[in-house]
């Protein structure tokens, strides 16, 4: 069968039409994707930037705590060397850290814990 010069016109611009469409959904989906990178990506950042918030905020209370324990911690070294000769002050500090400074946050913090606990009993 022969087609019209009309029918043939009509073929081409659907044709066209259609590749247009194409070729625009491909765009709408590569920019899509596009997008979904870029905000990817800045959630990284933001997540990336509260860590290191969240960092400095241990350390700064790491530090405030190092600074109010300072004489309990020298207090506390004078006994040790004393109950254990022979040994540094370098053996103080990784005892200090291993278990002697959560001792002496532990004793620090027990009246406090214990009128929680009072306080907790009343309410039940």
């Amino acid at each position: 069968m022969y087609k019209t010069q009309a029918q043939r016109t009509l073929e081409q611009s659907l044709a066209r039409q259609r590749a247009e469409r194409e070729q625009r959904e491909r765009d709408e989906a590569a920019q899509l994707e596009q997008q979904k990178e870029s905000n990817a990506e800045a959630r990284r950042a933001y997540l990336a930037t509260l860590e290191q918030q969240r960092q400095a905020k241990i350390a700064e209370g790491e530090e405030r705590t190092e600074m109010e324990l300072a004489s309990e911690k020298a207090r506390e070294q004078r006994r040790w060397l004393a109950d254990h000769p022979g040994t540094t002050e370098g053996d103080f500090e990784r005892a200090w850290k291993l278990s002697i400074r959560a001792d002496v946050i532990e004793r620090r913090n027990a009246p406090a814990l214990e009128r929680m606990r009072e306080r907790y009993a009343k309410l039940f």
